[in-house]
């Protein structure tokens, strides 16, 4: 055999072969970072209504509210020195508060706070010994001198030993205090006897 010639130039490149299969999954790489929050979303609907809650402790009792009354009585017998002359009253049984004052024995009761007061009466008529029966007896009260309507009772004696139970009451409302309350009897020939005379402030 003869010596081997030089290397022929290298020939043109083949066509490119077919792709060959997918190799087997990498392992998997590591977690990245948190990305940012995103927006808040819109409120969900209100859940249900809960359960009632146990009650809660009773609280201390408030003080009560302030009275103010009158009760003030004259027992024995008395005949107005002028017709239409106030009874007097000479013993006050009650009195509260600072609403309604009232000196024992005169006839005069001061209302000395705007607002709505009770007031009622009785007495007892008879007719005095200088009557000349029948007499028609009456008893009424006023405000400032001026007849409160309504309260008038009247009721006719028609012997010496006759006797008549007059009261009245009513709701007086003061609106510019002081106001000065009284029970007058409208006889001079009769006396007034038993007599009471009670007043409360409502409000």
């Amino acid at each position: 055999m003869g010596v081997q010639g030089i290397a022929g130039a290298t020939g043109a490149t083949g066509a490119t072969g077919a792709t060959g299969e997918t190799g087997p999954a990498g392992p998997t790489g590591p977690t990245g970072d948190t990305g940012p929050a995103g927006a808040q979303g819109v409120a969900g609907p209100a859940g249900p209504t809960g359960d009632t809650g146990p009650a809660g402790p009773t609280g201390p009792t408030g003080a009560p509210p302030t009275l103010n009354t009158l009760n003030a009585i004259n027992a024995a017998g008395q005949t107005p020195a002028t017709a239409g002359d106030a009874l007097t009253l000479d013993t006050n049984q009650v009195l509260e508060g600072t609403a309604i004052t009232h000196t024992a024995s005169s006839g005069d009761i001061t209302l000395t706070e705007n607002g709505n007061y009770l007031i009622s009466y009785s007495t007892t008529a008879t007719p005095s010994g200088s009557a000349s029966p029948p007499i028609t007896v009456t008893a009424q009260l006023e405000n400032g001198g001026t007849e409160i309507q309504g309260t008038e009772s009247s009721a006719t004696l028609a012997s010496a030993g006759n006797t008549a139970n007059l009261s009245g009451s009513t709701v007086v409302q003061v609106t510019s205090a002081p106001a000065t309350i009284t029970l007058n009897g409208n006889n001079d020939d009769a006396e007034y006897s038993n007599t009471s005379v009670t007043v409360t402030k409502l409000d």
